[in-house]
């Protein structure tokens, strides 16, 4: 008895198939996380600034002195500072904290528990030292439009956050 052993392979239309399906999943893999990447940047962004708001609660009790929250929408950031200070100090040497903004998101606007919308220049929102914040909407955006708000409770100081444009109710400023 004569046996004749064959050598498998794969034949070369076989390999440009597989690799033409493994390039397919690629692009739609590709494709999915672009899609997915600015939600979540904008996302990001929120938090950091909700978490130099919750910054600022924390030095004014630690500190025992009131503190300010800073809106700078001509410089897309957001700083802690004493309050008090010289109007015409460098915000920079007497920032405790700082959240600059990235690149294709900006702060669109703050809204006020008296429905007042600020949208240019600088706004100071003040911190009591028992922590307590001015109730406001923070706005911003990024430049495929997605927008979040940053929600600020008055009592509590809780930040809460939200994909979309919320404006304030004025129950909402009033009680939590």
């Amino acid at each position: 008895m004569h046996r004749h052993s064959r050598i498998a392979g794969f034949t070369l239309i076989e390999m440009v198939a597989v690799v033409v399906i493994i390039s397919l999943f690629a692009a739609i893999v590709i494709v999915k996380v672009d899609s997915v990447l600015p939600s979540c940047r904008i996302r990001q962004t929120a938090r950091q600034v909700g978490l130099n708001i919750q910054a600022a609660k924390s030095c004014a009790r630690r500190e025992g002195g009131e503190m300010e929250i800073v809106y700078d929408f001509d410089n897309n950031r957001c700083r802690v500072i004493p309050a008090g200070g010289d109007e015409d100090a460098d915000p920079d040497e007497i920032a405790l904290n700082t959240c600059d903004l990235p690149d294709g998101i900006r702060l669109q606007d703050v809204e006020l528990s008296d429905l007042t919308i600020i949208e240019t220049g600088r706004l100071r929102i003040s911190v009591s030292t028992a922590g307590l914040i001015n109730p406001h909407y923070v706005h911003i955006v990024s430049d495929e439009g997605r927008t979040f708000t940053i929600m600020v409770r008055m009592m509590s100081g809780i930040v809460e956050y939200r994909e979309g444009r919320f404006k304030p109710e004025h129950s909402y400023a009033q009680a939590d």
